[in-house]
């Protein structure tokens, strides 16, 4: 019987999941620093390709359809040797919920939610492309805002 409910569970599909990811960042501490961001990187698992660009600051990931990558996940990475990441352009596909009038989109395989900032919202599947201005928050809460159009599924 567990093995059963276990094979259920596998097959389901994710609710939601970052599919790209760009974060650019600053004060990258030395050349090895630099060299070692993009093989962390594809270390994550759901992970499907990894770049840094040092001209621009900038990693670059395209992420698996079935993945539990969160972009704190991906943050923590890059700060993991004093390097700062900035902001974030992301792609996500999840469900989208109006909690007391903050719109709330939930990625899969966790607790987290993410708020959503934007015009014409509407609740149910989304697939949103948007940015993160602050990718540290005082609420615990990062907020994306929306880049139009946010697709309904």
């Amino acid at each position: 019987m567990r093995c059963v409910l276990l094979f259920a569970l596998a097959v389901l599909p994710a609710a939601a999941q970052f599919r790209v990811v760009s974060i650019w960042f600053t004060g990258v501490g030395c050349q090895s620093c630099t060299e070692s961001m993009g093989e962390r990187m594809r270390r994550l698992r759901g992970v499907e390709s990894a770049t840094v660009n040092m001209k621009e600051s900038i990693v670059e990931m395209r992420l698996a359809e079935q993945n539990r990558v969160r972009i704190e996940q991906i943050r923590d990475l890059i700060e993991q040797d004093g390097t700062k990441a900035i902001r974030a352009v992301v792609r996500v596909t999840g469900d989208l919920s109006n909690d007391n009038g903050r719109w709330l989109l939930r990625p899969a395989g966790g607790s987290l939610s993410y708020e959503i900032a934007g015009p014409d919202l509407t609740a149910g599947q989304i697939t949103i492309n948007g940015e993160i201005h602050q990718l540290h928050s005082d609420s615990g809460t990062l907020r994306i805002h929306v880049s139009p159009p946010a697709k309904s599924q």
